[in-house]
């Protein structure tokens, strides 16, 4: 198996030439057994924003999370924005 398959640490690593930056990406995916989908989705939100604040260690870096086009993720990403951009404004 080559080396790629058994990395463990982001998703995704990309570099731009016009920007000259890297992109770090955590990749998601819908959850496919019904009887949890509710919790396991909230859980896989959750995890990924942890994983890769965890991975944020190049200054000049770029960090982002995929996830599928479904509503649930699109909802929890909003509410989540709004939260960090309020209380960014609450402390600044």
């Amino acid at each position: 198996m080559p080396e790629t398959y058994r990395r463990h640490g982001v998703d995704i690593e990309a570099w731009n030439n016009k920007t000259r930056r890297y992109w770090f990406i955590e990749v998601k995916g819908y959850p496919r057994k019904k009887p949890s989908m509710n919790a396991q989705k909230q859980e896989w939100f959750v995890a990924s924003l942890g994983q890769i604040i965890k991975r944020m260690r190049q200054k000049n870096g770029k960090y982002a999370v995929a996830f599928p086009d479904f509503e649930f993720y699109e909802k929890k990403s909003l509410e989540t924005f709004q939260v960090l951009f309020v209380g960014r404004q609450i402390l600044e």
